[in-house]
């Protein structure tokens, strides 16, 4: 496995943690976050094209959330989700557990009813997409930092909670990010906070495909390094690509960085 640093140019977001990023096909999509300490930058949807690393921000229709930072995005289909977050200045104010499509084609947001129990309210949580399926880990709630697993069916539009892994496997933790692996076998669960930033990846295996088992991996390469509140996303030919966060420094970053995991 081997990282690679990827050009940017066009609109290119200002540094910025606590943000989304979701690839759809050949695209990736960036939503909200924070620049200066606790302040959301907006609700401007970004769009970044693999093909020749170029920026540009997508004018939306319809009823987007409201600026927050903290938030999980994922997508099925060409639809992209974004759930919960805060807007609030002070940790744990605003924290929410909405739930918002965009539709990508269109460029229009709806604001979601779900069927069934929503994860309780959190922030700095984590989400992806296997299939019709959305997971939503972790993240701050209430009670400290966590690592429950919930579901969110598209199809039924309805959500179930699921079961959490150990504390002694992936401890709880805020900051981190959770993609599919190739092949929808699996999750991966990359870096995050735990009382300081992390540099770990551990991957989860879904239930269908031999049933909740973790384990730790390690890569080559100019890694990363420790860093939390940071955004990832996972290409259709499986590479994982992670952007921005904040180092063990506390400093934010505008870096981007792929994985092959092949190689």
């Amino acid at each position: 496995m081997r990282w690679a640093r990827l050009p940017q140019s066009g609109a290119q977001p200002v540094a910025r943690s606590s943000h989304s990023i979701t690839v759809v096909d050949d695209k990736l999509y960036l939503l909200g976050g924070e620049h200066d300490p606790r302040v959301p930058v907006g609700s401007d949807v970004y769009e970044y094209s693999f093909t020749d690393g170029i920026w540009r921000v997508l004018e939306a229709k319809g009823e987007p959330p409201i600026p927050r930072v903290a938030h999980a995005a994922a997508a099925v289909g060409s639809t992209l989700y974004a759930f919960g977050g805060r807007s609030g200045l002070e940790m744990g104010e605003g924290a929410s557990n909405d739930l918002f499509s965009f539709h990508i084609p269109s460029a229009t947001w709806t604001r979601l009813t779900p069927n069934g129990p929503p994860p309780p309210l959190r922030s700095y949580h984590t989400m992806t997409s296997v299939g019709n399926r959305l997971y939503v880990f972790g993240g701050c709630g209430e009670a400290g930092r966590l690592n429950d697993l919930h579901v969110y069916d598209t199809e039924t539009n309805t959500w179930a909670a699921l079961a959490a892994p150990s504390e002694a496997a992936v401890p709880g933790r805020g900051g981190t990010c959770l993609v599919p692996a190739a092949g929808r076998k699996g999750l991966y669960v990359i870096a995050g906070f735990c009382g300081r930033e992390l540099d770990d990846m551990h991957f989860y295996s879904l239930m269908e495909y031999g049933g909740c088992c973790w384990k730790s991996l390690e890569a080559g390469g100019e890694s990363p390094g420790p860093r939390g509140w940071f955004a990832s996303a996972t290409t259709p030919d499986g590479r994982l690509v992670v952007h921005g966060g904040l180092d063990a420094n506390n400093e934010r970053l505008a870096d981007m960085f792929v994985l092959d995991v092949h190689a």
